[in-house]
């Protein structure tokens, strides 16, 4: 899987989106975020790994924009550096239904967390997100 924790950042595809999130014009940062949720929702049938690294890592940026708490975890340099991005209520919906997607049956990360014995803490760190999610947005 490539993975090193439970983190939203802490796998390998995770880890490649936050780059090339970073090194895209910040006119296209909202368009690759909502992308790689949409590509989890819109998964049917079985959710692959890559996918669901993809959309728990936007998911995270989500989180993070639209709650304007200071992450714990590595990430997309911009937010760490203080950039700001407009996310709507739109996104953090959709971010919330992509983590409902990525946990839920037929879902590749949950099989291989299943596998290694970590699915509750795996699971506990999309609960997080999804409560930041929740929340009422902050001022910027």
């Amino acid at each position: 899987m490539g993975a090193w924790g439970t983190g939203p950042f802490d796998d390998d595809s995770a880890m490649d989106w936050a780059y090339g999130l970073d090194e895209a014009d910040l006119s296209t940062r909202r368009r690759l975020i909502d992308d790689a949720l949409r590509a989890a929702v819109s998964c049917d049938d079985y959710v692959e790994q890559p996918v669901a690294a993809e959309a728990i890592a936007a998911a995270a940026v989500v989180a993070q924009l639209w709650g304007g708490v200071v992450p714990e975890w590595s990430g997309p340099r911009f937010l760490v550096q203080g950039e700001r991005l407009e996310i709507d209520e739109e996104s953090a919906e959709l971010a919330a239904r992509a983590l409902d997607r990525v946990v839920a049956d037929g879902s590749e990360w949950r099989e291989l967390w299943e596998e290694a014995g970590e699915l509750d803490d795996a699971r506990s760190m999309l609960c997080d997100l999804k409560s930041r999610l929740s929340r009422t947005r902050s001022a910027p």
